[in-house]
């Protein structure tokens, strides 16, 4: 009949509050009997080894039952706790208190042995119960971040474009649960393809919701607007008034048409490297100062670049560059660059996660500080 009842309550839309087993103390969830016969065996325990220890027969025997007291209230909840302080109160009468007290002292200590026993029932279910929602909290909190994580990895591309002519490939690696790196590939107009690669000052949740808003005024502008210098300047008015105080994002922003294999960019703070078949290294420096910082400066283009064979595109947020040693010096562009060159013949997947992977190499022990994200073009 009851379960009809709560079935016609969720039926109704009203909730029905059924406490859960963890908001209980441990040994409720077994019934009270349990409780009982827990409180009864902990006194009994007490007593059976203060008799059978001398030293603590002879002294003043309370210890012991405290200790009863303390673990009843724990794991079987105040009432109970109170059940066990009434017991050992009755149990030190009956076997620890001299024939030749009177019973105005015997009143007496028992006032004060019950009003102890009450005290450290109430201080224990307290701090359990204060310590269960602490723990509750974190729960909850450690639930959402991973929420918000599994949200923000369907934002990053779940697979690169398919050019021909071309392998592209990328991947993030965030410090905590949630980061603000962000890559992306956009469809442009005339069948052109935007490569993205940015990194929003800090991370965690905050630039996390950042990157998520970047990236959806991104992917609005390209759908109309073709230079990247354009996109960029456009993309800094809106996300000026969101911006909080001292943040700012940096981002590289390329647009390739595979058919002529012609790539036009703009970088606000934000840097690229075109490493050809041997060896060479050109820097694709920054165009314009990072987004947020001022809203209305404009970011200017670089110029058009016809890729050639087996010239490879690397795009990196600082958390790679920035990855530093046990002894404080910094993974650099040098290194990123042997490690292109070692795999360079590898998928460029694999050689990001080389990349990724050389860099946690490098710093050892020490804990990633700071969001790493790699793409890479490479020109077949």
């Amino acid at each position: 009949m009851f379960r009809s009842w709560q079935n016609i309550r969720r039926l109704a839309g009203f909730s029905v509050a059924v406490p859960s087993s963890a908001d209980q103390p441990f040994l409720l969830r077994f019934g009270r009997v349990t409780c009982y016969a827990f409180a009864i065996g902990s006194v009994a325990l007490a007593l059976l080894v203060t008799q059978g220890i001398r030293p603590l027969h002879e002294q003043p025997p309370v210890l012991l039952f405290f200790v009863a007291v303390i673990l009843t209230s724990w794991y079987a909840g105040r009432a109970t706790g109170i059940m066990a302080s009434i017991l050992s109160m009755l149990v030190l009468d009956f076997f620890f208190v001299s024939p030749v007290y009177s019973l105005r002292m015997e009143l007496v200590e028992d006032r004060s042995d019950f009003v102890a026993f009450a005290a450290a029932t109430l201080l224990v279910t307290t701090l359990q119960h204060r310590w269960r929602q602490s723990h509750h909290k974190l729960v909850a909190m450690e639930r959402d971040m991973e929420n918000a994580r599994q949200i923000q990895q369907r934002m990053f591309p779940s697979a690169p474009p398919v050019l021909a002519g071309f392998e592209v490939g990328g991947a993030c690696f965030p410090a905590e649960a949630t980061g603000g790196d962000l890559f992306d590939y956009i469809s442009m107009p005339n069948d052109c393809i935007g490569i993205i690669c940015g990194d929003v000052s800090g991370h965690g949740i905050g630039p996390a919701l950042l990157m998520a808003l970047v990236r959806s005024y991104l992917r609005a502008l390209a759908r109309t607007l073709v230079d990247p210098a354009e996109i960029l300047t456009e993309a800094n008015r809106l996300i000026h008034d969101d911006m909080e105080y001292g943040r700012f994002i940096t981002l590289f922003f390329a647009r390739l048409d595979p058919s002529t294999h012609a790539l036009v960019y703009a970088g606000a703070g934000h840097e690229a490297h075109l490493i050809d078949a041997c060896g060479k290294v050109t820097t694709m420096s920054s165009t314009g100062l990072p987004l947020g910082i001022l809203e209305e400066r404009e970011i200017g283009q670089g110029p058009s670049i016809i890729l050639e064979h087996e010239q490879i595109l690397l795009l990196l947020s600082d958390g790679i560059l920035e990855t530093r040693s046990a002894g404080g010096e910094q993974f650099g562009l040098t290194r990123v660059l042997e490690t292109v060159k070692v795999h360079r013949q590898k998928p460029v997947q694999e050689i990001a996660e080389a990349i990724y992977q050389a860099a946690r190499d490098y710093a050892g022990n020490v804990a990633q500080e700071d969001d790493m994200t790699i793409v890479i073009v490479r020109v077949r």
